[in-house]
């Protein structure tokens, strides 16, 4: 019989879910265990296994969190109710979940929310009503933030146990100053109407939506703040302003992206427990989502060491909330100072830290050649110098910047544009890396909807300082789900084995053969069918056989949709025309 504390584990395990509490050790929290398991846009839910909790209470929970579900484990039921619907919950016999485990999970990424009116929402208004009161007080626009982050801090401190306030250095200079010379009726009535703001049964916690849904909120109040005039007196907010799209910092990078992202890389990094200390940087971080999600997949992974954590980036306010969220992170973790934040306003490109890291990981600004000023180009073209090719986009020299900052046996994780790692142009560079560093992971997504704001086909690429035995070449397709679905099926994969001695590897070199034969014949195979299968070791600067996932739609109820053709000089995506992608990286002719 299984136990209930296990059945949470299970479900984590079952469908390659990442786990993370729900609430933090400071939080005033019910009985019982309390989890988030999380997936990509559609499939994360919370978790409480206890003897009852309050739908009301779940309710609120998850809408904080910006996840539809709340799952209730107590006994042989399973209760499942829907941040819209509390009062139109579902109950299952606890058997029929663990014994039919993609079934109950199709059914919680099929059911959707129809309420619009979502945790991220509610707090942009609540900005813009801080927009407002600083606009009629004839301060700079850019001044809202601070007004905003004070009273975020006010609001966690309350729901904090002990009423223990935000630290002071994780606010703006002065912000606490600058809400002080507002008239005091202002800042009550909007304290008020968020603090006690209830929607049908939903209530707000203030500390789970700056713990789960921080990201999504501060980079929706950053756009806003650029994008869009300040609200008038009638509290009207005028039309968006026509830019060109600047996706560095502005634009918000998806949690489930930098999650998977930051968990590969610490496994590409290896020997993390053996380190005493480890330091990660994020040398264009925005409002710090990658960072908070590295240092949530160090608490999953359950290291002990120092952390010192690095952000760079040009915007003042994209510091401001990064300071914010990761003081409000770092607080979770037990011991004196474990963690250091060492964040600053500065241009990475032009600005060295002057001290290499463990790990880099980023999203950096995407821009194309035709975009830069000359200057730009000029710089470009000289950081790149042979292997720039004809038109490079600006990204790839923040990627120079991250070789050049990683120690020789470090890491690094980033987005790209995808034609970076498939248009024939920057073919050079690609070889250029993959003699600099070990090609990790190196993937593709075709849905360009992932980023808010923004149509962008995007792809992933993680480099290793350490020999590679296996590269995973990811692609996922235009569904929606895809791109979740594969980096979900990066969990179930299992840890890749050790390069294998010289008389092993003929005996695999046979036993190849006859595996790609049969390959040939396989159209679709779920990851419990292949994950036995024998790859062969690569070579850490041009790899010769990898993994090569290829997700066309959300997975079918118990299975992953995998196309597969292997051969001698490397792996190709099975396209649905029956034609091949151009694998990614390869040897150069």
């Amino acid at each position: 019989m299984v136990s209930l504390d296990d059945q949470i584990g299970i479900l984590a395990g079952q469908h390659g879910l990442a786990r993370a509490s729900l609430f933090r050790s400071s939080d005033l929290s019910p009985k019982g265990d309390h989890e988030v398991l999380l997936d990509g846009a559609y499939g994360s839910f919370a978790v409480s296994v206890a003897e009852d909790v309050d739908p009301v209470d779940a309710s609120s929970w998850v809408w904080s969190s910006n996840i539809p579900h709340h799952v209730l484990l107590k006994g042989e039921k399973v209760r499942v109710l829907r941040w819209d619907r509390p009062d139109d919950a579902s109950e299952f016999d606890s058997s029929r979940v663990l014994g039919s485990p993609a079934e109950f999970y199709n059914h919680l990424r099929s059911d959707r929310t129809q309420d619009r009116r979502s945790i991220v929402e509610h707090s942009v208004s609540l900005f813009n009503r801080v927009r407002s009161l600083v606009r009629h007080k004839e301060l700079p626009d850019e001044k809202s933030i601070s007004v905003y982050l004070t009273l975020l801090s006010m609001f966690a401190g309350e729901q904090q146990s002990g009423g223990r306030g935000v630290s002071e250095q994780m606010l703006p200079d002065g912000a606490r100053q600058l809400l002080s010379s507002f008239h005091m009726n202002d800042v009550e009535g909007i304290y008020k109407d968020f603090q006690t703001l209830r929607l049908g049964n939903r209530s707000l916690a203030v500390s789970l939506a700056m713990r789960h849904a921080s990201g999504a909120i501060f980079q929706e109040a950053h756009y806003n703040l650029i994008q869009t005039p300040p609200p008038d007196l009638f509290n009207y907010l005028g039309p968006a302003v026509v830019r060109k799209p600047a996706r560095g910092g502005v634009h918000f990078t998806p949690p489930f992206l930098a999650r998977a992202l930051s968990e590969q890389v610490l496994l590409a990094l290896g020997n993390l427990h053996s380190r005493k200390q480890i330091t990660i940087a994020d040398i264009a971080c925005g409002s710090a989502a990658f960072l908070v999600e590295a240092l949530r997949a160090l608490e999953r992974f359950r290291y002990q060491g120092q952390i010192t954590l690095i952000g760079r980036d040009t915007s003042s306010v994209a510091i401001d909330m990064a300071r914010f969220v990761l003081g409000m992170a770092s607080q979770e973790w037990q011991g004196n100072q474990r963690v250091k934040i060492d964040l600053a306003v500065a241009d990475s490109l032009r600005t060295k830290l002057g001290y290499p890291v463990d790990v880099v990981v980023m999203n950096p600004p995407f821009a194309r050649w035709q975009e830069l000023d000359p200057a730009q180009r000029e710089y470009l073209s000289a950081t790149l110098g042979k292997n720039a090719g004809p038109k490079p986009d600006l990204s790839t020299a923040f990627v120079e910047c991250a070789l050049d900052l990683v120690k020789r046996d470090g890491a690094i994780a980033t987005l790209l544009p995808a034609n970076a790692l498939d248009a024939k142009s920057a073919s050079s560079w690609r070889y250029h890396l993959a003699e600099r560093k070990g090609i990790y992971l190196s993937a593709l997504f075709d849905d360009q909807t992932i980023f808010s704001h923004a149509r962008v086909r995007v792809g992933a690429l993680v480099l290793s300082g350490n020999a590679v035995d296996e590269t995973i070449r990811l692609h996922a397709g235009t569904h929606p789900e895809s791109a979740g679905d594969s980096l979900r099926a990066l969990r179930l994969r299992p840890t890749p084995r050790a390069s294998r001695s010289a008389s092993n590897l003929r005996r695999h070199r046979r036993q190849s053969v006859h595996l790609r034969q049969r390959l040939k014949r396989i159209s679709t195979l779920t990851w419990a069918a292949c994950a036995h299968l024998r790859k062969l070791p690569n070579k850490r600067w041009t790899p010769r056989l990898s993994t090569c996932l290829r997700f066309d739609k959300a997975f079918e109820p118990g299975t992953t949709p995998l196309s597969f053709l292997m051969r001698p000089s490397g792996v190709s995506c099975l396209q649905p025309n029956g034609g091949f992608s151009a694998q990614p990286f390869h040897r150069k002719v």
